[in-house]
C-alpha cells in the first residue's frame, strides 16, 4: 500500500482539479495548490501539463493568477445540428 502513495495522490488531486473546475469558471492558483497540496508553482506546472494532456477548454491567466475554464455551453448551432442529425437517423 505504501507503495502506491504517490499514485493515490496524483489521482486525488485530477479529482479535486475535476470537481473545482465543474464548480468554479476562474480558480486562484495558490488556492488551487494548497487544495493539491503543492506550491504554487509546482500546481501551475501540473495544470499546464493536466490541460495539455487532457485536452481541457481551459488557460491560465498569469497576470491575475488564475486558471480560467473555457464555456462549457453548446452553441445554438450544435444543438440544432444535433437535433436535425437524431431526426434523420
Amino acid at each position: 500500500l505504501c507503495r502506491q502513495t504517490e499514485l493515490f495522490m496524483e489521482e486525488a488531486r485530477v479529482f479535486v482539479f475535476e470537481n473545482y473546475c465543474r464548480i468554479h469558471h476562474k480558480i486562484d492558483l495558490a488556492t488551487l495548490g494548497e487544495k493539491l497540496a503543492m506550491d504554487r508553482e509546482r500546481a501551475e506546472r501540473w495544470i499546464v501539463d493536466l490541460i495539455r494532456n487532457a485536452l481541457l477548454d481551459a488557460k491560465i491567466d498569469s497576470e491575475e493568477g488564475c486558471v480560467v475554464m473555457g464555456s462549457g455551453s453548446v452553441s445554438i448551432y450544435e444543438q440544432v445540428m444535433d437535433r436535425t442529425k437524431e431526426l434523420t437517423s
